[in-house]
């Protein structure tokens, strides 16, 4: 039994690792080719614009997977009922957040066109398709997706060096995935048009405590990006790049998502008499500690920029931060009013101190230690609240 498991897990790792590996490798490619073909203030517009995008997709893809939090002994069809109603979740989060993504994106005057578009994009990519996918027992999609994006994203950048050209690619990136996320959904569009109306009749409250828990993180960790207009060039082309890297660290983090989705993850913790939050936790730490070195030489050969020790430790704290905010909200999604207070007063004082460190002209070192302590704190904030296991 044992063998047959961790024979299933290599094979699943194999499959993803290949894949993922060739999209963390092209979208990692794409922001450092930016850096070496755009001046420096048209480089920080783009970096800025990928990380609100990515903030806000990553949000709704967050709110799916918190919002569904699938057991492993569930069975099918009540998985594909929370997933129903996760997705419906999404879709209303999509409709209130996309004002202020569009206000966000005019600080960086971008055109009209484009952070449309990305709203667009927004929407569709939380319409997670790998929760479906790990639910009827097929592989997953995400990193075979994104590594055709990311070729698309490549090719378009390489034939057009205007900065329109690379905001098409940015946004072409992520669109086979969400042209995959729209074939699932539409196969599940009753039950969730049913919880659609269900959550705008009865007024869900659940959607707010688990929309807040979603956004959280990319509150904490977008700050400096919310802020442009105060952020000097060097600290912010600086800051991209560590958040850049800490992005492709995450490499396999949708594979652990995926297993934690399906029975792989709960069989592998009873094999190893751990509890499964600790055994989420150490497999996506040392995996992205673990990636987040190699992208490190990867971007100093592709960029020629070198990377010192204050970069490596920023990286280090981050993912640290959080991984663990992320193995809290997984398995202590009971949020109640006096911790969306905590994380309410959590996020300001964020904000406060990161205006702070700009102010005093500090480096982003001291911005990256202000947001994994908000994680770390956020993360004990969310494990007094009872456990989903």
């Amino acid at each position: 039994m044992k063998r047959q498991l961790l024979a299933e897990m290599r094979a699943e790792l194999v499959h993803f690792g290949v894949s993922r590996v060739a999209s963390g490798a092209l979208s990692f490619a794409l922001f450092a080719l930016i850096t070496r073909w755009f001046p420096v203030d048209e480089a920080k517009s783009l970096y800025f614009f990928l990380f609100l995008a990515g903030f806000f997709l990553s949000a709704m893809r967050a709110l799916a997977t918190v919002s569904t939090g699938l057991l492993g002994h569930e069975s099918q069809s009540r998985k594909l009922r929370k997933t129903s109603v996760a997705f419906a979740y999404v879709l209303c989060a999509s409709v209130l957040v996309a004002p202020i993504a569009l206000w966000l994106l005019s600080g960086l005057r971008v055109p009209m066109w484009a952070a449309g578009s990305m709203v667009l994009v927004m929407l569709l990519w939380g319409l997670d398709a790998d929760i479906s996918r790990a639910i009827l027992g097929l592989r997953s999609a995400v990193a075979p997706m994104t590594a055709l994006g990311a070729t698309f994203a490549i090719i378009s950048l390489s034939l057009f060096h205007s900065y329109q050209a690379a905001l098409v690619a940015i946004l072409l990136q992520w669109l086979p995935l969400c042209a995959l996320n729209v074939y699932f959904a539409i196969r599940l569009r009753r039950i969730i048009l049913r919880a659609l109306h269900s959550i705008i009749a009865e007024r869900d409250m659940r959607f707010w405590g688990l929309l807040a828990l979603a956004i959280f993180d990319g509150v904490i960790l977008n700050t400096q990006f919310f802020l442009a207009g105060q952020v000097p060039d060097e600290v912010g082309q600086d800051t991209a790049i560590v958040m850049r890297i800490f992005a492709s660290a995450l490499i396999l983090l949708p594979l652990i998502n995926y297993w934690s989705n399906s029975q792989i993850l709960v069989r592998f913790a009873d094999q190893l008499r751990l509890p499964i939050p600790l055994v989420y936790w150490f497999i996506a730490l040392a995996s992205t500690l673990f990636a987040g070195t190699g992208f490190i030489y990867f971007f100093t050969v592709l960029s020629g920029v070198w990377l010192g020790s204050e970069k490596f430790m920023a990286l280090c704290m981050l993912l640290i931060g959080y991984i663990t905010y992320a193995v809290s909200g997984r398995y202590h999604a009971a949020v109640s009013v006096r911790i969306l207070f905590y994380l309410s007063v959590l996020a300001g004082l964020n904000v406060f101190m990161i205006v702070y460190a700009l102010g005093q002209g500090m480096g982003f070192l001291s911005i990256a230690i202000v947001q994994a302590l908000s994680l770390l704190v956020a993360a004990f904030l969310l494990s007094s609240s009872p456990q989903k296991l």
